[in-house]
C-alpha cells in the first residue's frame, strides 16, 4: 500500500494507526481479564508491527508529523502496561522512528523517547 501512496496522502493512514494504537493500548489497559488482556496485547502487538513497516518505508518518506508518532509512542511505553513481544514490538518501532533519515523530529521528541526506553518506562 505505502509504494501507492504519495507523502501528501499518507495522512490519513497515520492518523488511522496512531488512533488504532491509542485505542488497544486504552482497551488493553482497562481490561480485567487476563486471557482477554493477552489477546488484546497481541493486537496491540501486531498494530506496532504494521506502524513498524509503515514508518520505516523508504527511511520515513511518508511521515510528515513524526512528533506525533513519539508521543503515542511515548504513551505505550509511559507505565509499563506493555510486556513481552508487544515490548519488542514498540521498541523496534521507537527504533525505526529514531533511525528514520526522512523524519524531523524534535529534540525534545528525541529526548522523551531515549529517556524513557532507557528508564524501562
Amino acid at each position: 500500500m505505502s509504494e501507492w501512496t504519495t507523502r501528501d496522502h499518507a495522512g490519513v493512514i497515520c492518523k488511522i494507526l496512531q488512533d488504532a494504537l491509542t485505542a488497544k493500548y486504552n482497551h488493553l489497559v482497562s481490561e480485567t481479564n487476563e486471557t482477554r488482556r493477552d489477546e488484546i496485547a497481541d493486537h496491540l502487538t501486531g498494530l506496532a508491527i504494521l506502524t513498524n513497516q509503515w514508518v520505516g518505508y523508504h527511511g520515513g518518506y511518508l511521515i510528515q508529523h513524526p512528533d506525533s508518532y513519539a508521543a503515542v509512542i511515548l504513551k505505550l511505553i509511559a507505565d509499563g502496561a506493555i510486556q513481552g513481544q508487544c515490548v519488542d514490538a514498540v521498541l523496534d518501532l521507537t527504533a525505526t522512528l529514531l533511525n528514520s533519515t526522512q523524519c524531523d523530529l524534535t529534540n525534545e521528541s528525541i529526548s522523551s523517547l531515549i529517556t524513557s526506553v532507557s528508564k524501562g518506562e
